[in-house]
């Protein structure tokens, strides 16, 4: 059925004849009025507009199709007698699809004439007519439709062409933008990565280091620093780095920086070095002339150099060995082993330098004794250092006697073997320092006049006794007795016109090995009387020299 239909109607349309073809018409008859006439013209109801002219069935019997007025001007209807109004001059209507749907019943394609007289009395069937297309106008405007929609359709296609192409050049524009954008960052990324790597790369610094015995050193341990400061983002720094004999092995980053030495490096020997006191101002600074950071180089300011000197081994001390192998052991030296070694070095090192140096010092003593050596027939003994050059040694026998070279009158000290029953004794002017027995019957005496004490006594007497002259040639007198007399008890008076203070100076010097003035025992004296302190000081010395080194033989 459907499809059926379907079938029918195509080839319905396909026998059509063309639209500009003439549509067949029926003999010529009698004059009919026009009222009379069949297909005779006349309006539709509620259509005044419109027009419809029936025409009479051709010689065939088939009533032609009739043409519809669409123009805006009225068809007038046709005059009694005159021709039928040709198709061409009306409009074509476009076919219902149910007019479509009826012819499509009739395989002849042809509409059958009208019973009554060839006139359509139907409304129905006038209404069908009038709504009726001839199919080759329907084809026409069938074709002219779909012109127009693929017109439409082809402009919309277009215009969404238009719009894919701009879209797409609008991506391909943003795509290129995207991607320069994303070459020049990646660019720059690199460019500024490559910069920030190479101002914060290690920049090898070379030291100036003055340093003997390099040959040897240069097998021992590195030599130590401690650098502080603060690279090029502020960062600071404070740690222990090692450097080379020659300076190298140094590297820092960009910034400024205080080198110093912590402690000495061994040498392969044992050797040790003093530590320089004075620091290093580094100065590391970027190279901003550059354009290239991968070809930029840093320049290096170093001021101040490393300046080491052996330590001989007498000064090195268990402090200075700690230091040194604590600093190797942390990096100085190849291994943990390497640093005992050179530890062990050190230590060798100075102990053979101290038994050298005191085996020297022996037999430097030994000569100076031999020197110094002052030999009786009982006993021996050494002059003192403070003494050498400047007394006189005179000897007889067991005794021996000191004078000073600017005075060979006052003795400064006397050493003597007596019968130990003639000793006297010890009294503030005359004390004796020691003693100690020979044999039963003789003791080795040592005896010193204290001159600060007896010249004070002397001048202050002498200043009593200038009030009276006769007083005071009396007492020469009896000055020069007392003097003779005393000659021969191992004691020389003194008087203000023999002892100046310039030789009671000496003489004290002498007596005391310069511990002690005249001026401060003659205040003493002034003040105390026999009951100063200051006098003591000559005994002292005697003791701790002279007593000190006297051997019986």
């Amino acid at each position: 059925m459907p499809q059926t239909q379907n079938n029918r109607r195509r080839s319905l349309l396909q026998n059509l004849p063309s639209p500009d073809a003439p549509s067949p018409v029926a003999p010529a008859e009698p004059a009919t009025p026009a009222a009379e006439q069949p297909g005779a013209a006349s309006a539709l109801p509620g259509d005044p507009q419109n027009q419809q002219a029936v025409l009479p069935p051709d010689s065939t019997g088939v009533t032609p199709v009739p043409r519809i007025n669409t123009s805006s001007t009225p068809v007038p209807p046709a005059e009694p007698g005159s021709a039928p109004v040709p198709p061409s001059a009306t409009a074509v209507m476009p076919i219902p699809s149910e007019a479509l749907e009826k012819v499509s019943d009739n395989p002849t394609g042809v509409v059958a004439a009208s019973p009554f007289d060839g006139a359509v009395t139907d409304p129905e069937a006038v209404t069908d007519i009038i709504t009726s297309k001839h199919p080759a106008q329907a084809r026409l405007e069938s074709g002219a439709r779909r012109r127009q929609t693929l017109m439409r359709d082809q402009s919309d296609e277009n215009r969404r062409r238009r719009m894919t192409l701009g879209f797409g050049v609008v991506v391909v524009v943003l795509l290129v933008a995207f991607a320069g954008f994303m070459w020049w960052r990646i660019e720059t990324n690199k460019h500024e990565e490559a910069a920030w790597e190479a101002a914060h790369a290690d920049v090898p610094v070379t030291l100036g280091v003055l340093i003997p015995e390099t040959e040897l050193c240069e097998q021992g341990s590195k030599i130590p620093l401690t650098v502080s400061g603060t690279d090029l983002d502020g960062n600071a720094l404070d740690q222990t780095a090692f450097v080379n004999w020659d300076g190298t092995g140094l590297s820092l980053m960009q910034g400024s920086y205080t080198v110093s030495v912590p402690a000495s490096p061994i040498g392969s020997d044992g050797t040790l070095f003093s530590v320089p006191t004075d620091k290093l101002q580094i100065t590391i600074a970027g190279n901003e002339n550059s354009d290239d950071p991968d070809t930029a180089s840093a320049s290096v300011d170093v001021a101040g150099s490393l300046v080491f000197t052996e330590i001989d081994g007498l000064d090195v001390t268990d402090d200075d060995i700690a230091a040194a192998y604590d600093y190797a052991s942390q990096g100085g030296a190849p291994t943990s082993e390497d640093a005992l070694a050179l530890r062990t070095a050190a230590q060798k090192k100075r102990d053979e330098a101290k038994a050298a140096h005191d085996e020297q010092e022996a037999e430097k003593r030994a000569k100076e004794r031999a020197e110094r050596l002052v030999s009786a027939d009982d006993y021996e003994f050494e002059l003192p250092d403070y003494w050498k050059n400047k007394v006189t040694v005179k000897q007889d026998g067991d005794t021996t006697v000191f004078y000073s070279k600017d005075d060979d009158r006052r003795r400064l000290c006397t050493i003597m073997v007596m019968p130990t029953d003639e000793i006297g004794e010890s009294t503030v002017g005359n004390a004796l320092i020691y003693q100690t027995p020979v044999d039963d019957e003789n003791t080795l005496t040592v005896w010193t006049p204290r001159w600060g004490y007896l010249i004070a006594q002397a001048k202050d007497e002498a200043a009593e006794n200038s009030k009276d002259a006769d007083k005071e040639k009396d007492s020469k007198s009896e000055d020069a007795d007392d003097e003779k007399s005393s000659d021969d008890k191992d004691s020389s008076p003194a008087t203000d016109d023999e002892v100046s203070d310039e030789l009671a100076e000496t003489l004290v010097d002498l007596q005391t090995g310069g511990e002690a003035t005249y001026a401060e025992m003659k205040a003493d004296y002034e003040k105390n009387g026999d009951k100063g302190q200051s006098y003591l000081a000559g005994d002292d010395f005697i003791a701790s020299t002279i007593v000190d080194s006297l051997e019986l033989k």
